[in-house]
């Protein structure tokens, strides 16, 4: 081998090992970055996420009595209203209540059924079907009516004899009255939801604080001894 193979071997090994520390750093250099996009990313989908809850509608929902709960002698009346209120800083259009009325039974999927309800909610074709808007803190007051026959306390009431120990005779019942609330922002299509349940429990007169409930022997129950108690449900959804 000459000299000048020699030098121009040495050249190119001079050469090959430039190149590769070159795509080295490159490649370092890309990968961070990648990282450092990746990180601005992050960043922008949590600034935009609160920017988004900080300006949205947030709808609640409560539910009160409006009167006795009337008894006849095939049914139970109760007349209850709905209250929405806009809790957030923006409006909140078409806000449409999904309600659904049931006795406690052992084995009743409460939370599936929520959650029936609130998927119903979110297709646009009910959706569409109508509502009412609220502002940032308006109110709106939405009466509801339903009926419960005494064939339904007895069904129910013959669940739960099932699950007896004893033969029980068994006379009592429990309304649960849940469901979910649809609406979205008037700054994008995004359907948002409140899901909500309350039981209807009678006030001891006894103990106060405690809780007993409905029988079918008390006749027409007073609204003054009638407490609308919210349900909390571990596994159901949450508002979003």
């Amino acid at each position: 081998m000459t000299y000048v193979e020699i030098v121009a071997l040495c050249v190119a090994g001079f050469l090959a090992y430039f190149t590769w520390g070159t795509l080295q750093e490159v490649r370092r250099q890309t990968g961070a970055s990648i990282d450092a996009a990746n990180a601005a990313k992050i960043s922008a989908d949590v600034a935009n996420a609160t920017l988004l809850a900080s300006r949205r509608p947030w709808v609640g929902v409560e539910v009160s009595l409006m009167a006795d709960i009337e008894a006849t002698e095939h049914k139970y009346s109760f007349k209850l209203k709905y209250t929405t209120r806009n809790y957030g800083t923006t409006p909140a259009v078409g806000v449409y209540i999904h309600p659904q009325h049931v006795l406690f039974t052992p084995g009743f999927d409460l939370d599936g059924t929520q959650r029936k309800i609130c998927e119903l909610g979110m297709n646009p074709a009910v959706f569409s079907m109508g509502g009412h808007d609220l502002f940032p803190t308006q109110v709106n007051e939405t009466p509801y009516v339903f009926e419960i026959s005494k064939k339904y306390v007895d069904i129910s009431n013959e669940a739960f004899r099932e699950f007896s120990v004893e033969d029980a005779i068994i006379t009592s019942f429990n309304p649960f009255i849940f469901g979910c609330v649809t609406y979205r922002s008037t700054f994008d299509n995004t359907i948002h939801r409140t899901p909500f349940s309350f039981q209807l429990v009678r006030k001891d007169p006894k103990i106060v604080g405690n809780f007993l409930s409905f029988n079918t022997s008390l006749g027409t129950i007073p609204m003054q001894s009638i407490y609308v108690q919210p349900f909390i449900s571990i596994g159901g959804i949450r508002p979003d």
